[in-house]
C-alpha cells in the first residue's frame, strides 16, 4: 500500500531488474520529486510526525488513511488544521504544510461517510473517480468513494482524482500484493489498486507539480497551502450528472492543464497573501477589479487557512470570510450560492457560515 501510493505521487516509471517495458508509462504525477517516508504506526503523536516531516524538507503530506466517526470534527482534525499553518511549533515562524487526505471508501453507505482527518477544514479531501478501466469512466465517481457532508454541514470531498484500478509501483515484498491484479506488461514492477487511498496521492503529486510551477515560473517564494488548495479547486473540471458543487464530487476532478496553463482565452490571476482583516466586527473588505467580456467565463476561488476549530461546539469554522461578485450593473453573486452549477444572484441575505 505504501509503495503503491508513493509511486503514484512520484514514481519515475523505471523497471525492476529483469523487467522491461515502456519507460515512464507508469510514472507518478510528479516523477522524481523528493520523498520523506514515514511509518504512521511508528509515531506516538501527530505533532511529532508532522514536525519530523517538515524538518526533513517536506512541504506536502500525502495521507491515505482515516479513522474515527463518519463526518466528525475531532481532535485529529483540529491538529491537522493547526499544522497546515505551522507543522513545527518548536521552531520560530510558521512551517506550513499541504495535507491531502483520502475521503474514505464508504460511499456505498451513502452521505456523511468521510472519515476524520479528511473532515478537517484546511486539508484537501480527495474522492475517487474511475480510471477508464474495466468499464468505470473517469467521468464517474466510484461507488466506494465516501460522500459528505460533514456533521456540521460542510462540503466534502474538496476534489476528485482517479482512484479505481490505478497502476503504480509494486512492493518488493510480493506477498503484500497477493491477489492484486497487474497490467499485462506490469511484470513484477507495477500493480493495480483501487480506493481513495489511490486518489489522494494523485492530488499530492499534482500539488508538487503546482508548487514547482508557481516557484519556478511565477516567482512565488513559498506558495501557501491555501494557494495550492484554491488553485487545484479553481482548475478542477466539474463532472456532469452530479450536483456542483456537491458532496459527491466536491468541486470536480483535478485538471493540471486548467490549473496551470494560460492562453489568449484563459487567463489566471493568483494572489497569495496574509491580510489582517477585522474578523470580529466583519467590517473589513478586500476589493479586486477585473475586466471581463460578457461572453467570457469568470471563475473565482477564495480559500484560507482557518484556525483550528473547537471539537465540542458543533461548528468547525472560526474565521468567516465571504466572497461576493458585483457585476457592472450592480447585480450581486454570493460565493457558494449555486443554481444548476452556476453562481446564483444573491438577494443580499445569503452568506455561507460553514465553508
Amino acid at each position: 500500500h505504501g509503495t503503491h501510493v508513493a509511486g503514484t505521487v512520484l514514481g519515475n516509471g523505471d523497471w525492476r531488474p529483469g523487467d522491461t517495458g515502456t519507460d515512464g508509462k507508469y510514472s507518478g504525477i510528479a516523477p522524481e520529486a523528493n520523498l520523506v517516508a514515514q511509518d504512521m504506526y511508528g509515531y506516538f503523536t501527530i505533532s511529532q510526525a508532522n514536525r519530523d516531516a517538515v524538518r526533513s524538507g517536506a512541504t506536502i503530506s500525502s495521507n491515505s488513511w482515516g479513522a474515527g466517526y463518519f463526518g466528525a470534527y475531532d481532535a485529529t482534525c483540529r491538529a491537522y488544521d493547526l499544522h497546515t499553518r505551522d507543522s513545527d511549533g518548536g521552531s520560530a515562524g510558521d512551517q506550513p504544510m499541504v495535507f491531502s487526505f483520502s475521503a474514505g471508501n464508504y460511499g456505498q453507505y451513502g452521505s456523511n461517510t468521510c472519515n476524520p482527518p479528511s473532515t478537517a477544514k484546511n486539508v484537501i479531501t480527495v474522492g475517487a473517480t474511475g480510471n477508464d478501466k474495466w468499464g468505470v469512466s473517469s467521468n464517474t465517481v466510484t461507488g466506494f468513494s465516501s460522500r459528505g457532508p460533514t456533521d456540521d454541514g460542510r462540503l466534502k470531498p474538496d476534489i476528485l482524482m482517479p482512484g479505481h484500478q490505478v497502476a503504480a509501483a509494486q512492493s518488493n515484498d510480493g506477498n503484500s500484493n497477493s491477489g492484486w491484479y497487474k497490467p499485462s506488461d506490469g511484470k513484477n514492477s507495477y500493480v493495480f489498486a483501487s480506493g481513495t487511498s489511490m486518489s489522494a496521492p494523485g492530488v499530492s503529486g499534482a500539488a508538487a507539480v503546482l508548487t514547482q510551477y508557481l516557484v519556478e515560473e511565477k516567482g512565488m517564494d513559498d506558495p501557501s497551502p491555501a494557494m495550492i488548495k484554491a488553485s487545484l479547486i479553481n482548475g478542477a473540471r466539474p463532472l456532469s450528472g452530479y450536483e456542483y458543487p456537491g458532496n459527491v464530487q466536491g468541486w470536480g476532478t483535478v485538471s493540471l492543464v486548467r490549473t496551470l496553463f494560460e492562453d489568449e482565452t484563459h487567463k489566471i490571476y493568483r494572489d497569495d497573501q496574509s491580510v489582517e482583516l477585522d474578523t470580529e466586527t466583519g467590517s473589513d473588505t478586500e476589493p479586486y477589479w477585473f475586466m471581463v467580456e460578457s461572453d467570457q467565463p469568470l471563475k473565482i476561488t477564495l480559500a484560507w487557512t482557518d484556525m483550528g476549530g473547537t471539537t465540542s461546539t458543533g461548528k468547525a469554522l472560526i474565521n468567516d470570510l465571504d466572497l461576493e461578485i458585483i457585476s457592472p450593473n450592480g447585480t450581486r453573486y454570493a460565493g457558494n450560492l449555486f443554481d444548476s452549477g452556476q453562481s446564483a444572484v444573491d438577494s443580499g441575505t445569503y452568506q455561507d457560515r460553514l465553508n
